[in-house]
């Protein structure tokens, strides 16, 4: 069930996006689409509404300008890539990588990523995101907050044994 929603330029007032939202979205709602007014990187509460829906409605979203697709041109295109980026965020499949070389066995490739610097005397973000299935198209991901060395290794520690365990499930309880 999905809904689309077309912000019109009388609802300058995010206060009545906002009550909208909290009137149609629901857990029944497995996502939904925006149509904004406005200029390319200027629509109207995109910020807004995005905000609304990670931090008290978590409903998938897609938005997209009105005047980018009332111009008719590549509207085919438009609309393909705005239904792939959609299908991702409702956890689906939209495209898979077939033969590679080293996924014979089951395979897990993973990916670290960090912000700031532990020397600092700050916190660090540390992130990872493994791939759980053979077509390396699903994903586990993990966020830590770190402060030193060792919280460092210990989240990354955590995070890889979450990732194993997470691909180990979706394999039918095989290891990669």
């Amino acid at each position: 069930h999905v809904i689309v929603y077309r912000i019109a330029f009388h609802a300058r007032r995010f206060d009545a996006v906002r009550d909208l939202c909290k009137r149609k979205l629901s857990p029944k709602v497995s996502g939904c689409i925006f149509i904004l007014p406005g200029r390319k990187n200027q629509g109207l509460h995109y910020d807004s509404i995005k905000k609304l829906l990670i931090n008290q409605l978590p409903v998938p979203s897609q938005m997209i300008l009105g005047s980018t697709i009332s111009r008719g041109k590549n509207l085919r295109s438009i609309i393909n890539k705005m239904l792939i980026q959609f299908q991702a965020k409702v956890g689906g499949t939209p495209w898979a990588m077939d033969q590679m070389p080293f996924t014979e066995a089951p395979t897990m490739v993973v990916g670290i990523d960090t912000f700031g610097k532990i020397d600092s005397g700050g916190l660090c973000v540390c992130g990872m995101a493994s791939t759980v299935d053979r077509h390396l198209s699903r994903y586990q991901t993990a966020s830590s907050f770190v402060d030193d060395r060792e919280h460092f290794v210990k989240s990354i520690k955590d995070m890889f044994k979450k990732s194993v365990l997470s691909f180990a499930k979706a394999n039918k309880n095989t290891f990669p």
